[in-house]
């Protein structure tokens, strides 16, 4: 998977556009992703600091682990999962 692939399919999974950084822009509370010399790294930016990191050797582990800390984060959602035994639909 490279940066392309997991952009689409952040779209497709309802992720919203402001919970990730695939470009480099500036961004405040956020999950990046960064190529540094020849790895990649993953790191959760927010107000300038970088917590989190982590390092691969391939832009495709890289992505794939954004994708599955993303899309298993309720948070990043467009929308908001209702609880359990809410009657609202």
């Amino acid at each position: 998977m490279d940066s392309a692939q997991l952009r689409k399919l952040l779209a497709q999974q309802d992720i919203r556009p402001d919970a990730f950084d695939l470009d480099g822009k500036d961004c405040d509370e956020c999950l990046r992703l960064e190529r540094r010399q020849n790895r990649w790294v993953v790191y959760y930016a927010e107000r300038g600091l970088r917590t989190g990191e982590r390092f691969f050797p391939t832009e495709d582990e890289a992505c794939r682990y954004m994708a599955v800390t993303l899309t298993d984060d309720p948070g990043a959602k467009r929308v908001f999962p209702r609880y359990p035994g809410d009657s609202k639909n």
